[in-house]
């Protein structure tokens, strides 16, 4: 991408911008993860993100053993990582399976390669988009 008069480093900034902002909004970066398995009469279970510099935006999906459970009946702790459920499973090893949607955090260098070759050129003009937002000095 080419705009003129544009640092570097300007260019960078929109670029994280048009991706974070991108991902945002479409929630196209979302996965199953692994599934963690219950333990009897716990309720709280660690959430471990596979990637660097991303944060979870929220929880598309969660079921146990196959069975989708509703949103009342579990909380997403955000500031841990954390899934609490509301009713403690009465059977240990029960797969709990979640789809998760991320964003990158606010300071990323990096994203997964398949969001930029997927979705370059929507992020490059967005990123452009924005710069041609801010007021030439």
């Amino acid at each position: 991408m080419h705009v003129p008069r544009c640092s570097e480093a300007l260019l960078q900034q929109a670029l994280r911008y048009g991706c974070k902002r991108f991902c945002d909004e479409s929630e196209r970066w979302y996965e199953k993860l692994l599934p963690i398995n219950t333990v009897i009469g716990q309720t709280d279970y660690l959430i471990t993100i596979p990637y660097s510099e991303t944060l979870i935006k929220r929880i598309k999906k969660l079921s146990i053993d196959g069975i989708e459970i509703n949103e009342c009946d579990w909380q997403f702790i955000v500031d841990q990582n954390t899934i609490s459920l509301n009713n403690p499973p009465k059977k240990d090893n029960l797969d709990i399976s979640i789809d998760l949607v991320y964003t990158p955090a606010t300071l990323f260098t990096e994203v997964v390669d398949w969001i930029i070759d997927r979705w370059g050129m929507v992020i490059a003009r967005g990123a452009e988009a924005h710069l041609k937002k801010m007021p030439s000095s």
